[in-house]
């Protein structure tokens, strides 16, 4: 249940954000949804969690259950509005529409994603697991808050996936702690695919997620607990947003794809290195006011990198610990 709560969660934040910013809909725009929804989700639990596990849960239940209330009272409305509409295709359209190859392409990442999910649901064995990413969520469960672990330096890197993995651990255990590590990876297929297919079409957004989730290190990150394949999430949705922005010129999603790199510094510290190029790609690419969209970029990659540098000067002394 805690895990079901937090992807409401994510999703209801991820709403807000897309309307605050006139995203619009379709598939392209869930992906980002998501990823700010889990970003801002992050942060309430690294925030309330500090205090207590349970604190942090509620939070996430009462943003969950508002978020439902509002769908429920908006599909209601539009059911009444669409009485009277013709019905829609059949839901199988989009499938046969592919082609041969695309329908291979997605099969081939259905099927990586099937083998993966069993190996998310077997006990964790890889070693960085063991010893940070469901050593120290359960050591927080145990304790019931998010603290300096004196006994584990990695209590004082960054938080973001830590964070999550705690709040679904208290109560669902490490089965649920892989399923979510599972959904990220199913995040990252999607955005993979959103950036193929801005750069060249479906086609390539269907190869470009096929050959991304049949690598043998997608299938040994994804079927355990890690941060990379979180981390191949948001910087690789990132990257989508700003090359939306480079064919649309629409400064919302520059927006995106800031708040995205500068969340991506909450799950590992290469996220930096990712605001660094996506920045230069901005200051350096093709388009006009490139340095007003620079500062744009790097003002939102900043305020969004900034509590986890504020987390990590009050832990451990050292906003870049254990760099500098």
């Amino acid at each position: 249940m805690s895990l079901v709560i937090l992807v409401v969660a994510a999703l209801t934040l991820g709403r807000l954000g897309a309307a605050a910013l006139r995203l619009g809909g379709g598939p392209e725009t869930a992906v980002y949804r998501l990823a700010l929804g889990f970003s801002g989700c992050a942060l309430l639990v690294i925030a309330a969690g500090s205090r207590s596990l349970v604190l942090a849960q509620t939070l996430l239940a009462l943003v969950a259950g508002a978020g439902l209330a509002h769908q429920l009272f908006y599909y209601a409305r539009q059911r009444k509005q669409q009485q009277d509409a013709p019905p829609r295709a059949a839901l199988n359209a989009g499938w046969a529409s592919l082609s041969a190859f695309e329908r291979a392409c997605a099969a081939a990442t259905a099927l990586a994603l099937g083998l993966t999910l069993i190996g998310a649901l077997a006990p964790v064995t890889s070693w960085d697991a063991a010893v940070a990413h469901i050593a120290l969520p359960s050591d927080y469960a145990r304790e019931g808050r998010i603290y300096t672990h004196p006994g584990n330096v990695y209590s004082g890197y960054p938080h973001f996936m830590h964070g999550l993995f705690a709040v679904v651990f208290y109560q669902g255990g490490e089965r649920m702690a892989g399923l979510l590590n599972w959904g990220f990876a199913l995040l990252a297929c999607f955005s993979v695919y959103t950036l193929g297919a801005r750069v060249q079409g479906r086609t390539c957004g269907l190869i470009a997620m096929a050959l991304f989730a049949t690598a043998p290190v997608f299938m040994d990150q994804g079927g355990g607990i890690s941060i990379d394949l979180p981390f191949a999430a948001l910087a690789t949705a990132a990257l989508a947003a700003l090359v939306a922005w480079y064919d649309e010129q629409d400064f919302k999603w520059l927006v995106v794809s800031a708040a995205l790199a500068g969340s991506a510094c909450g799950i590992r510290h290469t996220g930096y290195v990712v605001c660094l190029f996506l920045g230069l790609a901005v200051l350096f690419g093709k388009g006009p006011r490139r340095a007003k969209a620079a500062a744009l970029f790097g003002g939102v990659a900043l305020a969004a990198a900034a509590p986890w540098l504020v987390r990590g000067a009050l832990v451990a002394g050292n906003p870049l610990f254990p760099f500098l």
